[in-house]
């Protein structure tokens, strides 16, 4: 991450979105600590994150890609929750606008108990708690 500097876009334990020059990509491999190509040759063209294990992204291809932590992107979630809404919630920067959707079965933790449980969800919205936005819509994280 240190080569990618500030052309890191988004990083989760396994994985790096990154902004490339044609310079900076890391060497790909087969192995464990070995980047991979995870999108076969295409490349994102539109990349937005709401948050932490929150994003979508569109490919020069025309394809998109949503992953949004704790729900099940099943075919009626996914008509709600998709790159374009996320899209617009993110560069919207309300924090208070939500997309209703019901969602019977949200993957969450009960800290208490420490334990994983499933929970009803009705609502979507952007959790932008760990990164400050600056006036050029860059970010930088907290206490930076």
């Amino acid at each position: 991450m240190e080569k990618l500097g500030q052309d890191v876009l988004y990083h989760d334990t396994d994985s790096i979105i990154y902004a490339t020059n044609g310079h900076n990509d890391p060497p790909l491999g087969n192995f464990l600590g070995e980047f991979t190509d995870e999108l076969e040759g295409d490349v994102i063209k539109t990349f937005v994150s709401g948050g932490p294990k929150n994003y979508a992204y569109q490919m020069a291809s025309g394809k998109t890609c949503c992953k949004v932590r704790g729900f099940s992107l099943n075919f009626r979630n996914s008509q709600l929750l998709n790159f374009e809404a996320i899209k617009s919630l993110v560069c919207s920067l309300d924090q208070k606008d939500v997309i209703s959707l019901h969602n019977p079965s949200k993957i969450t933790c009960e800290p208490k108990r420490r334990k994983v449980i499933n929970k009803p969800e009705i609502r979507y919205k952007i959790v932008l708690d760990k990164r400050v936005i600056q006036k050029d819509l860059s970010t930088l994280p907290f206490g930076f």
